[in-house]
């Protein structure tokens, strides 16, 4: 009768010999050693391939690693047109390709003498990439006035894979040895499926990258063009001057003698509102010889503006009307903290915190009632929106300095995500105030016709 742990033990050895192709020891070992010798062969052809993607998105990285020679120039090269398939960097789908092929080696390994015939896959799909080698080093070799050593190295790689592909072959099965076949048909497929379904994944994300590179150097040119000073001055003294009557009780804030007028059209839920609400304070202090200011009261919202036919704001007009009522009832630091707590609380219009904000802000709630209530205060939010249409306000704010319309008022910063430059901001305004303000008759950077 044999040993009970004799089943056992021919068990495990029949899985090792499923898993390492049933030979010879030492035919084990040298199937071992090629499987993970293209393992680490892929790997480098793949961080290979994402220097070069570096190296395509500019950076400075390229001159680093590559420096430029007359026979070398890898900046040269893959700015060529043979590096992009559409719009993909070739880089890119080097890199999906050497991390597929590692996949496959490190998850599925070497077939036994069983499941040979999936040792056609890598070889197939390497074979596509080996021609695509040859290719591009003609490219270089015949089209191109210089090399690039980053994709020679790439291409080195991938004819080394070819090799070991080639000799990664299972072992001979032991004699007599039940093999069952390695890799199983599930095996292999959720390998082949799962690394379409991640190399898709990159090149989908490395499209979108692309994409949003593009869209970036296109904002930087149109800042560059539009996001400076003398574009703003020349598009604001291009543009028509208008009379602006005010109310002899409207509250100006500035100095009275300060030679400038600077007519500002809110609404109380816009963000941009806030923003210059909130700068105004500042300039008024840098400027205070030079700007006056006064705010008016446009509310882009259908239910006091017939000019607004979406559904927009739906408290500005309420917010408008007690704003109006602040500046009937109190001075004009009152007003000023007022307008900005009902900035502040945009979000919670809905709440309805006028009489609490005007406490706040030094009110007497009294008065401050009385006013709200009375049609005085709708009536002057009405005058500001007619001098609005009759200006041609259709957003907000709508800044309007010495009558004419001003096309922006603060400086973005060259950022990924732009913000406002108040350096660059007070600049723009000390230019504003300062300059000759006579009429242009060229855009700024255009010969004169």
């Amino acid at each position: 009768m044999m040993p009970r742990a004799t089943p056992f033990r021919c068990s495990a050895a029949a899985r090792r010999m499923t898993m390492d192709g049933g030979g010879p020891k030492s035919n084990m070992k040298s199937t071992r050693r090629w499987r993970w010798a293209n393992v680490l062969l892929a790997a480098a052809g793949a961080v290979v391939s994402f220097v070069l993607l570096a190296m395509g998105g500019g950076g400075g990285l390229s001159r680093a690693v590559c420096a430029p020679t007359n026979a070398v120039n890898c900046d040269y090269v893959l700015a060529s047109p043979q590096a992009r398939v559409g719009p993909l960097p070739t880089s890119a789908l080097g890199a999906a390709y050497f991390l597929s092929l590692g996949a496959w080696y490190l998850f599925v390994g070497t077939p036994n003498a069983a499941g040979r015939r999936w040792r056609l896959a890598p070889i197939v799909v390497n074979a596509a990439g080996l021609l695509g080698s040859i290719y591009y080093v003609y490219v270089m070799a015949a089209l191109l006035p210089v090399w690039c050593t980053w994709c020679i190295a790439a291409h080195v790689i991938n004819a080394l894979l070819m090799i070991g592909a080639l000799l990664n072959q299972p072992a001979p099965p032991a004699p007599d040895a039940p093999v069952a076949p390695y890799p199983t048909r599930a095996r292999a497929a959720a390998v082949i499926g799962a690394t379409a379904g991640a190399a898709l994944v990159f090149v989908l994300a490395v499209v979108a990258y692309q994409m949003q590179m593009t869209a970036r150097r296109f904002q930087l040119d149109y800042l560059s063009a539009v996001n400076n000073p003398d574009y703003i001055r020349w598009r604001w003294l291009a543009n028509p001057q208008h009379d602006v009557p005010l109310r002899a009780d409207e509250l100006v804030f500035g100095h009275e003698d300060a030679p400038h007028l600077l007519v500002a059209f809110t609404d109380f839920e816009c963000a941009k509102c806030e923003w210059f609400h909130r700068y105004s304070r500042h300039l008024l202090e840098i400027m205070s010889d030079r700007l006056r200011i006064v705010f008016l009261d446009c509310p882009m919202s259908a239910a006091c503006n017939d000019q607004v036919t979406d559904v927009f704001h739906l408290f500005s007009c309420d917010a408008a009307r007690a704003a109006e009522a602040a500046r009937v009832t109190g001075n004009r630091e009152m007003y000023h903290a007022y307008m900005g707590r009902l900035f502040a609380n945009r979000f919670h219009l809905h709440r309805r915190p006028y009489a609490a904000l005007a406490s706040a802000s030094g009110y007497d709630p009294k008065r401050f009632a009385q006013a709200l209530a009375s049609e005085d205060s709708a009536q002057g939010v009405r005058a500001d929106m007619a001098l609005a249409r009759e200006l041609g306000v259709d957003g907000t704010p709508a800044l309007f300095l010495d009558g004419r319309e001003l096309p922006a008022w603060f400086i973005w910063t060259d950022d990924a995500r732009p913000r406002i430059n108040v350096t660059a901001t007070d600049e723009l305004w000390r230019f504003l105030l300062e300059g000759d303000h006579a009429s242009p008759t060229t855009r700024p950077g255009l010969p004169a016709r």
